[in-house]
């Protein structure tokens, strides 16, 4: 069996979209921004990709949504390898 290799990278933040609407109300970014400390402008990069999972990002993401910080640190690693295989560059984040 071959191993599946998509032509396309999704960012951790795609997850984080759909638990938003599960966990909180799907408009509630405001209360995931203050959960992490951040700015609604952080949610939106983190969200889009732009702005990496670290160690203490993955930290507060399993406080908010439950889901082990592992996981979360797997998933950046598996974006940042799926963009890296198809000579794309993580988005840059404007703020």
């Amino acid at each position: 069996m071959s191993e599946y290799l998509p032509d396309y990278a999704v960012p951790p933040g795609r997850t984080i979209k759909e638990l938003l609407g599960i966990v909180y109300r799907p408009d509630d970014a405001q209360g995931l921004a203050d959960l992490l400390c951040m700015d609604l402008s952080g949610v939106d990069d983190l969200i889009s990709g732009k702005m990496p999972i670290d160690e203490s990002m993955a930290k507060f993401l399993e406080q908010a949504f439950g889901f082990p910080a592992r996981n979360w640190l797997r998933m950046e690693a598996n974006y940042i390898a799926t963009l890296k295989r198809l000579g794309q560059e993580r988005p840059v984040s404007t703020v």
